[in-house]
C-alpha cells in the first residue's frame, strides 16, 4: 500500500512540475494580391498579404516568392518569428517587366523551442500585370496665306489626343533637305492644342512631328510646301535655316 501511495505521489509531482507544451502547428496559409496596370515606363505596386496560424509555433520562418509568366523568380522576401499571423510585402513592377499572370507562393515552417521543425504549410495566389494601351494622337497642318514682311505663309499644327485638344505637348517643325528630315524648332502646344509658324517662300517640304509620351502614341502631320505667292521670290539659301521660318 505504501508503495502504491508513493507511486501516486510521484506521478502527481511529475505532472505538476512538467509544464504543458504550447501548441505547435501551422495549419493554413492564405495569400492575397492585387492586379496592377502601368502606362509606359511607369511603375506600380502589388500588395501581397499572407495570413495564417503560424503564431502557434514557438518560432517560424516565412518565405515569399513571386514568379513571372515565364516561371522566372521576379521577387522574394522572408520573415522570421512573426507573432501576428499576418505579413505584407510590396512588389514593384514597371513598364519594362513582362506582362501577364504572376504566381505568388508563401511557405511557412514552424519550429519548437529547440528549433526542431514541427510543422509546415503553404499558400499561393496569382495576380495580373498589364500595360495600358497608348491613346492615339493626330497632328494636322493647316496652311493660310499671309503678307507680313517677307513671310507669306502661316501654318498651324493642331494636336489632338483621343479626339480632344492636347495642350502643353512639344511639337517640332521639320524640313526635308536632300532626303533627310531636319529638326528646325520645337514648341509646346497652347491650351487649344495649337502651335504655328510663319514661313517665307522656300523650296522645302515641311511637316510637324510629335514624339508621343508614356500614354500617347507619336504622330506626324502630312507634308506641306511654302512656295512662291504672286511676285514673292524663292529663298536662295542652300541649307534649311531658321531665317526661312519664325514661330508666330
Amino acid at each position: 500500500m505504501r508503495t502504491l501511495k508513493a507511486l501516486l505521489v510521484t506521478a502527481v509531482a511529475v505532472s505538476i512540475l512538467t509544464p504543458m507544451s504550447k501548441a505547435e502547428a501551422v495549419t493554413y496559409v492564405d495569400v492575397q494580391a492585387n492586379d496592377v496596370t502601368v502606362a509606359g515606363d511607369n511603375c506600380g505596386d502589388v500588395i501581397i498579404d499572407a495570413f495564417g496560424d503560424w503564431s502557434n509555433d514557438v518560432h517560424n520562418d516565412i518565405d515569399l516568392t513571386v514568379h513571372d509568366p515565364n516561371g522566372t523568380m521576379n521577387d522574394s522576401d522572408s520573415f522570421s518569428d512573426d507573432p501576428d499571423g499576418a505579413v505584407r510585402h510590396f512588389s514593384t513592377l514597371c513598364g519594362w517587366d513582362l506582362a501577364g499572370t504572376y504566381d505568388v507562393e508563401v511557405v511557412v515552417t514552424g519550429y519548437d523551442s529547440d528549433f526542431n521543425v514541427t510543422s509546415s504549410a503553404s499558400g499561393a495566389t496569382t495576380f495580373e500585370f498589364s500595360k495600358a494601351a497608348k491613346k492615339n494622337s493626330q497632328l494636322v497642318a493647316e496652311r493660310d496665306r499671309i503678307n507680313q514682311g517677307g513671310y507669306k505663309w502661316l501654318v498651324a499644327g493642331k494636336l489632338t489626343r483621343a479626339g480632344k485638344k492636347y495642350r502643353h505637348q512639344s511639337v517640332c517643325l521639320e524640313a526635308k533637305s536632300e532626303g533627310t528630315w531636319i529638326e528646325i524648332e520645337c514648341f509646346n502646344t497652347n491650351r487649344r492644342g495649337l502651335v504655328a509658324w510663319k514661313f517665307k517662300p522656300s523650296p522645302y517640304t515641311w511637316h510637324f512631328k510629335y514624339q508621343g509620351n508614356d500614354t500617347t502614341k507619336a504622330a506626324t502631320s502630312k507634308t506641306f510646301r511654302t512656295p512662291t505667292v504672286g511676285n514673292a521670290k524663292l529663298a536662295v539659301t542652300a541649307e534649311v535655316s531658321r531665317q526661312d521660318v519664325v514661330r508666330r
